[in-house]
């Protein structure tokens, strides 16, 4: 695996595979993706707030010189989720936009660096969280 990102990137990789945990670490930064976890991250930035409904399937961390985001995946959530969360996020003094259709939508926020994508599908919804250095 580390060959293929290598010579892919073109940069020198090091991957670490402990289980369910995969790590990748290059020049650009470091990717760890927690394919069993199912729960809330603990590096998560205080300000977000957690989605407590549903389901956690799994939970993507990446760093890179830009910053860290976070990726969490869902199961059994449904269009309530949008506004119950796009309040939560309103609550803790974020910026938002919402869009809705019959079967999902979107709440998206910010917040000084912070930025957050909330999606909700039929299927499978997504918390996507970016917090850029300063």
């Amino acid at each position: 695996m580390e060959k293929i990102i290598e010579q892919s990137s073109g940069e020198k990789t090091d991957v670490d595979i402990e289980g369910q945990d995969v790590t990748i670490e290059s020049e650009s930064g470091k990717v760890q993706i927690h394919a069993g976890a199912h729960t809330w991250p603990t590096n998560m930035p205080a300000d977000i707030p957690e989605i407590k409904a549903g389901k956690i399937v799994a939970a993507t961390t990446s760093e890179t010189e830009d910053g860290q985001n976070w990726n969490i995946h869902y199961s059994n959530l449904g269009i309530e989720a949008l506004d119950s969360y796009g309040a939560a996020l309103k609550s803790k003094g974020f910026k938002i936009q919402t869009m809705k259709t019959p079967k999902g939508g979107m709440v998206s926020g910010e917040k000084g660096n912070l930025g957050v994508i909330f999606t909700v599908g039929s299927d499978r919804s997504v918390l996507v969280v970016m917090e850029r250095k300063e």
